[in-house]
This record gives C-alpha cells, sequence and structure tokens, in this order.
C-alpha cells in the first residue's frame, strides 16, 4: 500500500544555538490525504478527520487507554503536583498535578520506522 503525501506545516524551532525545522502534521494535511487516496470531497474528509480525532478524545476519557493494532497503544496518565523551576528567572514554580496522554508504538509500527522509506535500507 502507497502512501500519499499530504503538504504539512512547517515550523522554524531554534534548539539551544541551531535552528531546525519540525513538520507537524495538521488535521487539514490528513484531510487532504484522505481526500487524495479515498476521493472524498474536501469537506468529507475533514469531518471524517475531525470524527475519528473526536472518537478517539472520548474513548481515552471515558476509558483512559486505547490500543490500535499495528499502530500502538495511548494511555492517560495521572501526574502529581511537584516543584518546577523558570529556567530564565531560576524562581521556584509549583507546577500542579495533570492528566497527560503517552503513546507506545507497536512492534509493527517500530519496525516500519527503521526503514529508510527512500531506498529500503535500515537508518
Amino acid at each position: 500500500m502507497k502512501l500519499v503525501q499530504a503538504p504539512l506545516s512547517e515550523t522554524q524551532v531554534q534548539t539551544s544555538s541551531r535552528a531546525h525545522t519540525r513538520v507537524n502534521a495538521t488535521r487539514k494535511s490528513l484531510a487532504v490525504s484522505v481526500q487524495r487516496r479515498l476521493g472524498f470531497s474536501q469537506s468529507e474528509s475533514r469531518r471524517l478527520v475531525d470524527d475519528v480525532f473526536d472518537v478517539m478524545s472520548d474513548f481515552l476519557i471515558e476509558r483512559g487507554k486505547m490500543k490500535i493494532s499495528t499502530f500502538g497503544s495511548f494511555d492517560v496518565r495521572s501526574k502529581s503536583a511537584r516543584i518546577g523551576r523558570n529556567l530564565k528567572t531560576g524562581e521556584i514554580v509549583p507546577i500542579a498535578p495533570r492528566r497527560v496522554v503517552s503513546f507506545r508504538p507497536s512492534v509493527d509500527l517500530r519496525e516500519r520506522l527503521k526503514f529508510d522509506a527512500g531506498d529500503g535500507n535500515k537508518k
């Protein structure tokens, strides 16, 4: 199965003394990909992408975890309150407790990521 490359948004990111470009998949770029692969209209593709994310979000909120075969697992974790530090000022700042989502790729996805899509060689 050949994937269709959708346009992605690029953001310049300043890290230490070097700048690099980070490529983000947006809902719009995913909808364009769906539109090209499946032949749906632009509005149908956008609605499909939005619905999938809504269902995934609701599932995580209700159940706290979700596994998608051959893709990976999402888990909602609770983080305790802790003390942090503002790196610019050195000021100690309390960080409130919160819930975060973590992702663990499946074995299949990790295997696919080992290969360079361009020439099929391991990275």
